[in-house]
């Protein structure tokens, strides 16, 4: 459930929309995270990233295409909209490299981006992760930042 700092980082995008823009993005449900560093959230303000990957069973809802995601600071400050485009749950060895350079980080091959990822998601599940895990790769487009 959004809380009341994301609520109104929403109202203060939709107050200035035209009317039938705001009736589309009003109706629209949201989730409300954060990238873990604000070097990765950088990326998003300058567009540079587009997409994030996460172990599925970390989540306890996937977003779907058209949705919103608000994506705060390492201070909880949420910072910026985004709005999903594109959403796929695939096994870890079956991303690909055009996902992996969407995240923006600077991957020379998909061998890097699975050699990185692979140590973040086995901290993060706790070392059960295998490269059959499904991961959730979310695709996305800036629509608001301050």
């Amino acid at each position: 459930m959004p809380d009341n700092k994301a609520q109104s980082f929403l109202e203060s995008y939709l107050k200035n929309l035209p009317v039938e823009r705001k009736a589309i993005f009003e109706k629209k449900e949201y989730d409300v995270w954060s990238l873990g560093a604000d070097k990765l959230l950088n990326l998003v303000l300058e567009s540079k990233k587009t997409a994030t990957a996460g172990l599925l069973a970390d989540h306890d809802t996937v977003p779907v295409v058209g949705s919103l995601g608000i994506i705060t600071d390492s201070q909880d400050k949420p910072r910026c909209i985004v709005a999903y485009t594109d959403i796929q749950i695939r096994p870890f060895m079956e991303v690909n490299f055009e996902f992996a350079q969407a995240e923006g980080e600077g991957f020379k091959d998909i061998e890097e981006w699975r050699a990185e990822h692979r140590k973040v998601f086995k901290e993060w599940s706790g070392n059960s992760f295998t490269d059959d895990t499904l991961i959730l790769c979310e695709k996305f487009k800036l629509i608001y930042s301050v």
